[in-house]
């Protein structure tokens, strides 16, 4: 059965990768702004990119790109989560396996967005959790199979992530194969969910619940899921 564990991870940070960040000088400066008030970010970006001293934030961006702000923040995340030190040196390659998956699955979700990063994020502090050498080892990683399934997706998504989610639960209960017939068939996913059992149900909002509580995503706890 498939669960999505609870995983403790950085609010101020997977703000960020939850919204549009397109580049663009207004962005710049709404970053800069955004870090400023949220001290442990400033202090890891000092740390990662000054030797501790305080930094022109906006000058970094310019020069790194959102994208090279984001990788770092990241890597400096994992490479804490994994040693318990909070190194100054941060290898970027630490997540290569993340950034990897977000060119992989480019294709599915809107430019901006870092829901892929987001989700490779949870999936790598879920790894180091559970002792699991690479998230492509992790059961809930999109595998070729999910991949397929997102490449018939006719429109671009933002939240590719619950999408993953989705279909994960989708196969485990009905089957990859009629899954991907019922896709090719222009299905709706409502009348899936309306056909799902109640333990299906209850299985698959409690597992949405628990990754929007570790990615810091309040809505779904307001609202319905179909």
């Amino acid at each position: 059965m498939l669960e999505f564990p609870f995983v403790d991870m950085p609010d101020e940070y997977t703000q960020l990768l939850r919204v549009d960040m397109t580049s663009s000088s207004k962005y710049h400066l709404g970053l800069q702004t955004y870090i400023f008030k949220s001290p442990s970010l400033k202090g890891i970006l000092n740390r990662i990119l000054n030797r501790g001293e305080d930094i022109d934030i906006n000058s970094h961006i310019k020069t790194l790109g959102w994208h090279g702000i984001r990788d770092r923040v990241m890597a400096y995340y994992i490479n804490f989560a994994k040693t318990k030190r909070h190194d100054s040196q941060i290898r970027v390659e630490i997540i290569d396996e993340i950034t990897g998956l977000e060119r992989a699955l480019r294709f599915s979700t809107v430019s901006g967005y870092s829901r892929l990063p987001l989700y490779g994020f949870y999936l790598m502090l879920a790894c180091i959790d559970e002792g699991i050498e690479s998230i492509k080892d992790h059961p809930l990683y999109p595998d070729a199979r999910i991949v397929e399934l997102l490449s018939k997706n006719t429109q671009r998504v933002i939240n590719v992530d619950h999408l993953i989610i989705l279909l994960h639960h989708l196969i485990e209960f009905n089957g990859f194969d009629e899954i991907k017939t019922l896709i090719e068939g222009n299905f709706s996913f409502e009348s899936l969910y309306l056909k799902m059992s109640e333990d299906q149900k209850e299985q698959l909002c409690s597992n949405y619940l628990s990754y929007c509580a570790s990615i810091g995503e309040t809505d779904l706890f307001t609202s319905r899921l179909v």
